[in-house]
């Protein structure tokens, strides 16, 4: 998503930058890793024995945080010998180089009237929303529901963030092989995020009724693995919207989106302060069924803005 940039083949007439993992692949483990390095957090304070993350958890998240906005061009590359046939094969597809930075003329107008763009910040923005219940309300919840302490509660705080990162690579995975195998790009995409959606949301409903501690995690488990099994088909509709602006779209995706993870404190809070826990986990459940409505709209054969030339 990142501008990227690629080390000159004329350096030296047997090195180039040579692809070492796509960037759809790239996309989704960069995106799994928001799941994964939270998740170590409450693990770290427990055996530190104090109230923030520690070296144990800031040293891996900052060197996979620098990892993934390391600069590349569409695949993150690597300086190898290779031999002339391959440098060509290489270079085939890349194009000329822009000659300007000046926007494209039309750009502004078409990013922000394609239904597709706004479906899928749409769906972010209530993703988010409900996906923040997992780092904001679930400790309280063990607590106040299932009277379980912060202190004892790591691993049930850890395990749904751990697996939806999991679970995020596993999506990403499926679905690009499903488009492969059937070219249907559009149902390889929407699939998952759909399927994963009405999953949490099921959890998410089912966690009013629950009286367990172990059945609550589970459900939480469920909700979250659920969520992020079609993060990675949702990223690559978002490059596949994109096309050459990429880049822009996900700006404006992102934008939108986070908005959930600012709602969400506010709506949350008065949700649950007049009407308690089982109103809170039925607003999540029609945030992640609203998300899943929203693939109606997002048709990833068709990138917002062409260029005329």
């Amino acid at each position: 998503m990142n501008s990227k940039s690629v080390s000159s083949p004329s350096s030296s007439p047997s090195q180039s930058a040579v692809p070492l993992i796509r960037s759809d692949v790239r996309v989704t483990i960069s995106f799994a890793t928001r799941s994964v390095m939270p998740a170590l957090a409450p693990v770290s304070w427990n055996f530190t024995g104090t109230a923030r993350p520690t070296r144990k958890t800031e040293l891996p998240s900052g060197r996979i945080g620098f990892w993934k906005n390391v600069p590349s061009a569409g695949a993150w590359t690597c300086t190898q010998t290779v031999n002339e046939a391959e440098l060509d094969l290489i270079e085939s597809g890349r194009g000329p180089p822009a000659e300007s930075h000046a926007t494209p003329p039309g750009l502004w107008a078409a990013l922000f009237t394609p239904p597709s763009l706004w479906a899928m910040a749409l769906l972010y923005l209530c993703g988010s929303f409900g996906w923040s219940f997992f780092v904001s309300w679930m400790p309280r919840f063990l607590k106040d529901v299932h009277h379980i302490s912060f202190q004892n509660s790591e691993w049930m705080t850890v395990m749904p963030l751990f697996l939806g990162g999991i679970s995020c690579l596993l999506g990403g995975w499926l679905s690009d092989a499903l488009v492969k195998q059937t070219g249907w790009r559009r149902l390889g995409r929407a699939v998952f995020p759909i399927t994963g959606c009405l999953t949490a949301a099921a959890a998410m409903l089912g966690l009013r009724f629950v009286h367990s501690p172990t059945h609550a995690a589970v459900l939480m488990c469920v909700a979250a693995a659920a969520y992020d099994f079609g993060q990675g088909a949702n990223w690559a509709t978002i490059v596949d919207l994109g096309g050459g602006y990429a880049g822009t779209a996900t700006g404006f995706i992102n934008t939108v989106g986070n908005m959930g993870n600012f709602l969400q404190p506010v709506i949350g809070a008065w949700v649950f302060n007049h009407y308690g826990w089982p109103a809170l986990f039925t607003v999540y459940t029609g945030a992640y069924v609203l998300a899943a409505f929203m693939w109606v709209f997002i048709d990833p054969r068709k990138s917002f803005y062409v260029s005329a030339e």
